[in-house]
């Protein structure tokens, strides 16, 4: 075989090895990729009446071009001490998704939507609805098939490699909870 012939093989496979590649680099972390909406109520006339128990509908947006699981997330008052959450909590487990949503469990397909139903805890604080923020976490559908294939081929791994493998971290974010429309 010519040396020519060889430079485009080698060329034609690194083109080839280079597209999964790229790919992992634009999708594995995103910048702020959701957004959430309440549906319906408005949270004032909710929060001061509510009963622990109580359920509020949220629209949950993937903003990205790229799946998203968003793996929990917390209400907190914008003036309060970071960390407070006092109104609610979403967490995957928790998630009741309404027929029609565009997801299934909590990933969100690229700029897909998602209602979630939203557990109401008692709070006797006043509230503003204009500065509520939703702290959540969330895993990009690229570092959800890394764990995947992680958990796979663990049980397979020499000795020597246990535990050396560094695992995909979940991101969190903060941004303002939308009032509904």
């Amino acid at each position: 075989m010519s040396r020519r012939t060889k430079l485009i093989i080698l060329g034609i496979f690194l083109v080839l090895l280079s597209i999964p590649g790229i790919y992992l680099f634009l999708t594995w972390e995103v910048e702020k990729p959701l957004r959430f909406r309440l549906v319906g109520k408005e949270l004032e006339s909710i929060i001061g009446t509510a009963e622990s128990g109580d359920f509020v509908r949220i629209e949950v947006i993937n903003t990205t071009a790229t799946g998203v699981e968003m793996t929990a997330a917390g209400v907190e008052d914008g003036d309060a001490p970071p960390g407070t959450t006092f109104a609610g909590i979403i967490h995957h487990m928790d998630a009741r998704p309404l027929p029609g949503s565009s997801a299934s469990e909590s990933m969100l397909s690229a700029h897909g939507h998602f209602i979630f139903f939203m557990k109401l805890e008692k709070t006797d604080n006043p509230v503003n609805q204009q500065n509520l923020r939703i702290a959540y976490g969330y895993l990009t559908r690229s570092k959800r098939r890394a764990l995947a294939l992680h958990d796979a081929i663990e049980p397979y791994l020499p000795k020597f490699l246990e535990g050396r493998i560094p695992l995909p971290v979940e991101s969190y974010e903060q941004t303002l909870l939308e009032p509904a429309p």
